[in-house]
C-alpha cells in the first residue's frame, strides 16, 4: 500500500557525487554545485501530504578517505509517491543534499556536515521535526523489545552524536517505509544496512517547535565512528506534518500533531558507573519531552542485555527539564561485561497516532553506560553530637566502605556549609558551629581509582536549642499521645514561675500534682475520629493534633488542623474544630491558601505575631521566645532538660459573642516536646494576668502542666 510523502516530489534529489585524492585528513572536492540556488516555487498540493511522518528522500552514503571517495546515491524506494522517480533524475533541487567538512578525527571516527536545503517557498509545505537517519548493519539484539541495533563492540559503525533513535525506513519495516531494501537506477550493489533501529540527528529552524521553514537550508553535523577506515550507510530523511488553517502562518497555524507524536527527544544519564562485579547498581535518570503532554507519554521501559536479561520498568518521578521525568535502577545482574562502555536502551512508548498514516509511536534512545573494574567506595559518615552547642568540638567519623577494601579509600573530604566547596580532609575530623541554627554538613570520599561518592542524605546538625519543623513534626508521630498532670496553683506571688526569671533554673519537682491526666494526642487525617469534619479544612491537611482538657475551661477538647510545607520551613495550620462551643473554623474555605503559617525552627529569637480575621470569628496570636534553662520536671525521676521558655498568647474573638485568651508559657525541649505547661484561660474582657507585663495576676482559670508519660 503506497502512502504520500511530505516533499514526495521534490525533496529526492541528485546528490553530490564527489571523487577526489584525500589531503591532510580533509577530502577536497573538485566539483562544487551551486550552493545559491534557492528556493523553487513550485506548483504542489499539500492534499497528498499525510499526516504523520513523511519520507523525504533516501540515500545510499559511501566514504573511503583512503581513495577520496565521498558519494551519495539516490535510491528508488517502492514506497513512495509514482512521480518520485522523475524528480529524483531531474529536479527541482539537483543541490537538496551536500555533504560538505568532511575529516578524519584523531581518533578514527568520520566527521561531516549534511546539509539540506528546503525547496519550496510555500509555509504549507513547512516540515517538523525533520530528522536525518544513519542506517548501519546491527548486531546487537534487544530480544525483550524485538529490534536489533549497530553495537560498536560488534563490529558495527555507529553514529556517535545521535539525538535519538527510530524503527522507521529499515528494511524490515512492513508497510512503515521500505518493503526490503531496493537498490535505485544509480546505486551499486553495497552492504545492504539491516539493524532495525538506527540513529538520527535533527534539522529545524526554530527550536520552539523545532519546524524546518519553506526555503531554508539547514546543516547538522554527524559523528560516525566506523569498524574499519571505510564506510557505506542509508541514509534516509523524514519530517512530520499536519494540515494547517488558512491563510498559513508558521507555526501558529499548524497543530501540535504536527509535530511528532512519540517523544521528540529523551535525555538520560547514570548517577555513577556500574562495576564489574555482580550486583552493581546505578539510578538511570530519563527525562521525555513530548509536543502533545504529559498524558500522551503512556510508559518507559528499559533494556539493557550486557547487564540483565529481560527489561525494567522506569517509575515516573517529579521535577526535571521535560515534560515528565522518570527513574530507572540498572544493575549489573550478569556480572560477565569487562571495563568499557555498553549500550542501554530505552523505549518511550506514546497512546498517539494518525490514522493510515506513517507512524512510529514509540521513541528511542541509546546511551553509553560506563563500567568500570573498579569498585567505587559508597560514602556515609557517623557523628557524635547533632545537637551541639555554639562553638561545641564536634567529632564527624568517615565509616564509607569500599568492595575493593578500605585501604582502597585515599581521601576523605567536608564540606561545613553545603557551598560547594570541600573545606576539609580527613578520615575522623573536629569541627565546631560559631553560630545557633541548622548547619548542612556534606561529605564526600574518594578511592585510588578517583571513584568518589557523596552523601545520599546530607548531615543535618541542630547547633544550639531551637526546634526544626522535622523535629516538630516528629513529635507529633500518628498515634502517639502526651499525658501530662496538672493541678491549679497560686500565681498571684509569682513563685511558680516569674517571667522576670528568663534563664532558669526550673525545678518542678516539689509540686504536687494531684489533678487527673489532660491529653494531646496526634490523629491522621483519614482516622474515624476527623472524618466528620476532615473535609471542613484545607486538603492539604496531613494530621489534626488534639488538645484535651489541656485549655480549660474555654476549650475543653479541640482539634488543630495540620500541615508541614518542608519548601518554605513553616508548619501551616488550617484552623480549629471545637465540638462544644464554635464548631469547626477553618482559615479560609477549605482548599485555600488561607492559613496560619508558623515559621520554624523555633529557636532563641522567635518573635511573630499573626491576625486572621474570618467571618465568625477573629484569631490575635503571638509567639516569642522570652529564654532559655534548664527545666526539672517531677516524672521520670527528675530529670533535667533544657528548654525554650516559649510565651504563647492568642484571644478568641466570636460574633455569638464567645470570647477566649489563652496564656502560655511552654518549657519546649530540643526535639520539640513540651515537658511543662503554665497556662490561663480567661474569658475577656477579664484577665488573670496583667496583659502589659504578662504576669499572672490572679488563681482564676490557671493551671501547671508537666509531661509524665509518652504512649
Amino acid at each position: 500500500m503506497r502512502y504520500r510523502a511530505l516533499y514526495s516530489l521534490f525533496l529526492v534529489a541528485f546528490a553530490l557525487i564527489l571523487v577526489s585524492c584525500a589531503q591532510g585528513g580533509e577530502l577536497d572536492f573538485p566539483v562544487t554545485p551551486d550552493p545559491n540556488q534557492g528556493a523553487i516555487n513550485h506548483e504542489f498540493s499539500s492534499e497528498s501530504l499525510a499526516p504523520g511522518h513523511n519520507l523525504l528522500g533516501y540515500w545510499t552514503i559511501r566514504i573511503d578517505p583512503d581513495v577520496g571517495i565521498l558519494e551519495g546515491i539516490p535510491v528508488r524506494a517502492t514506497d513512495l509517491h509514482l512521480n518520485v522517480l522523475s524528480w529524483l533524475e531531474n529536479g527541482p533541487c539537483t543541490d537538496c543534499l551536500k555533504l560538505e567538512n568532511f575529516s578524519v578525527q584523531p581518533g578514527g571516527d568520520f566527521q561531516m556536515d549534511i546539509k539540506l536545503v528546503h525547496p519550496f517557498a510555500q509555509p504549507n509545505l513547512t516540515g517538523f521535526d525533520v530528522r536525518g537517519i544513519a542506517m548501519f548493519t546491527g548486531s546487537l539484539a534487544f530480544p525483550s523489545f524485538n529490534v536489533t541495533v549497530p553495537d560498536e563492540l560488534g563490529g558495527d559503525p555507529i553514529l556517535v552524536n545521535a539525538d535519538g533513535h527510530t524503527k522507521l525506513y529499515n528494511p524490515s519495516t512492513i508497510g512503515n517505509g521500505f518493503q526490503g531494501y531496493t537498490r535505485g537506477r544509480m546505486a551499486p550493489a553495497f552492504p545492504v544496512p539491516d539493524a532495525s533501529l538506527n540513529g538520527f540527528r535533527t534539522y529545524y529552524s526554530d527550536p520552539d517547535r523545532r519546524f524546518f521553514n519553506a526555503g531554508d537550508t539547514l546543516t547538522s553535523q554527524f559523528v560516525i565512528r566506523p569498524p574499519v577506515g571505510r564506510l557505506t550507510f542509508g541514509y534516509a530523511v523524514d519530517a512530520s506534518w499536519d494540515i494547517p488553517t488558512k491563510p498559513v502562518t508558521v507555526p501558529d497555524s499548524f497543530p501540535d500533531t504536527a509535530n511528532s507524536l512519540e517523544a521528540y527527544l529523551v535525555e538520560a544519564s547514570v548517577d555513577r558507573p556500574l562495576t564489574a562485579f555482580a550486583g552493581s547498581t546505578a539510578v538511570l535518570t530519563i527525562d521525555v519531552y513530548d509536543w502533545q503532554g504529559e498524558s500522551t507519554i503512556r510508559n518507559v521501559h528499559v533494556e539493557a542485555p550486557y547487564f540483565f536479561s529481560g527489561m525494567t520498568t522506569a517509575i515516573e518521578g517529579t521535577g526535571g527539564p521535560g515534560t515528565l521525568r522518570f527513574t530507572a535502577s540498572l544493575e549489573n545482574e550478569l556480572g560477565t561485561a569487562t571495563e568499557g562502555e555498553y549500550p542501554v536502551l530505552i523505549r518511550v512508548l506514546d497512546t498517539e497516532s494518525h490514522a493510515g498514516a506513517l507512524i512510529d509511536n514509540i521513541a528511542w534512545k541509546i546511551i553509553n553506560v560506563p563500567l568500570t573494574d573498579n569498585s567505587p567506595p559508597v560514602c556515609s559518615a557517623e557523628v557524635d553530637n547533632l545537637d551541639p552547642e555554639p562553638l561545641e568540638d564536634v567529632t564527624f567519623t568517615d565509616t564509607s566502605t569500599d568492595p575493593d577494601g578500605l585501604s582502597d579509600l585515599v581521601e576523605s573530604w567536608w564540606d561545613w556549609n553545603n557551598d560547594g566547596t570541600w573545606d576539609e580532609q580527613g578520615f575522623e575530623v573536629t569541627h565546631s558551629f560559631e553560630t545557633e541554627g541548622i548547619h548542612r554538613v556534606n561529605h564526600r570520599v574518594i578511592d585510588s581509582e578517583e571513584a568518589e561518592d557523596e552523601l545520599d542524605e546530607l548531615i543535618e546538625m541542630d547547633v544550639g536549642l531551637l526546634v526544626s519543623l522535622e523535629e516538630d513534626l516528629n513529635s507529633k508521630a500518628i498515634d502517639i499521645g502526651y499525658s501530662y498532670q496538672s493541678l491549679d496553683a497560686n500565681y498571684d506571688s509569682g513563685s511558680l514561675i516569674n517571667v522576670d526569671d528568663t534563664d532558669g533554673p526550673w525545678d518542678f519537682t516539689t509540686i504536687g500534682l494531684a489533678e487527673s491526666a489532660n491529653r494531646v494526642d496526634i490523629f491522621d487525617d483519614t482516622d474515624p475520629e476527623v472524618s466528620g469534619f476532615v473535609n471542613n479544612f484545607n486538603d492539604e491537611t496531613e494530621h489534626f493534633v488534639r488538645y484535651q482538657d489541656l485549655f480549660d475551661p474555654f476549650f475543653l477538647l479541640l482539634y488543630q488542623a495540620e500541615y508541614h510545607n518542608f519548601n518554605d520551613d513553616k508548619l501551616y495550620v488550617y484552623g480549629f474544630h471545637d465540638p462544644y462551643v464554635i464548631g469547626s473554623s477553618p482559615f479560609g474555605p477549605p482548599d485555600t491558601d488561607e492559613y496560619l503559617a508558623i515559621p520554624y525552627p523555633l529557636d532563641s529569637d522567635t518573635d511573630y505575631a499573626f491576625n486572621i480575621n474570618e467571618s465568625s470569628f477573629r484569631l490575635n496570636y503571638s509567639v516569642k521566645t522570652i529564654g532559655e534553662g534548664d527545666v526539672t520536671v517531677p516524672f521520670n525521676s527528675g530529670s533535667t532538660i533544657h528548654c525554650l521558655l516559649v510565651r504563647y498568647r492568642f484571644t478568641v474573638t466570636a460574633l455569638d459573642p464567645v470570647n477566649g485568651a489563652t496564656l502560655n508559657f511552654a518549657f519546649v525541649a530540643d526535639n520539640g516536646q513540651v515537658v511543662a505547661n503554665v497556662i490561663a484561660v480567661n474569658d475577656p474582657p477579664l484577665y488573670n494576668w496583667n496583659t502589659t507585663t504578662n504576669k499572672i495576676i490572679s488563681t482564676g482559670n490557671a493551671l501547671f502542666q508537666a509531661l509524665e508519660l509518652v504512649d
